[in-house]
């Protein structure tokens, strides 16, 4: 007896692939903004190249979350820092960019699994396995037969009746 109704199956169906895409654009979106914070630190870097005065220094510090003295005579000394930090969040915000485009990619995957009928996991036939007693030897008689609920396509067809 069939678990699945495929009116139900194609329902979840549905819901999987729009959630997919509400994660993709999720993503697409974060990817974005992270691209924006690279640009933003490549700026940085390129302004701490450049006088700045200590004031300017001192907010780029705080923005970055270093608590250090931008004074003289350590405003070179703080320089190094803030290109220090500058340099580790470029080096996080690529490895998250190069994570999340991944993760992207990762759901075509999931997308074409999306479709694998989830009564006969893809297989397009279900087997039944059912027991014949013959003299003293019990024999196992196995019998395939089309899933019902893909037709023996193994796939759900959205479109199909």
């Amino acid at each position: 007896m069939s678990t699945y109704t495929l009116n139900n199956v194609k329902k979840r169906i549905r819901k999987r692939l729009s959630d997919l895409r509400e994660n993709e654009e999720q993503m697409k979106r974060e990817i974005e903004t992270l691209q924006d914070s690279l640009e933003q630190f490549h700026r940085w870097v390129q302004s701490t190249k450049k006088d700045m005065s200590q004031s300017q220094l001192k907010e780029m510090a705080e923005e970055l979350g270093l608590n250090i003295r931008v004074q003289f005579p350590f405003i070179s000394l703080a320089k190094y820092f803030i290109v220090q930090q500058i340099d580790r969040q470029i080096i996080t915000t690529k490895h998250r960019i190069q994570e999340t485009t991944h993760r992207i990619r990762n759901l075509d995957n999931e997308r074409e699994n999306v479709y694998r009928c989830p009564q006969c996991n893809g297989l397009a036939y279900e087997t039944k396995t059912h027991y014949v007693r013959e003299d003293s030897r019990v024999i196992p008689i196995t019998t395939s037969k089309d899933c019902p609920i893909c037709k023996g396509k193994g796939k759900i067809d959205l479109n199909a009746g």
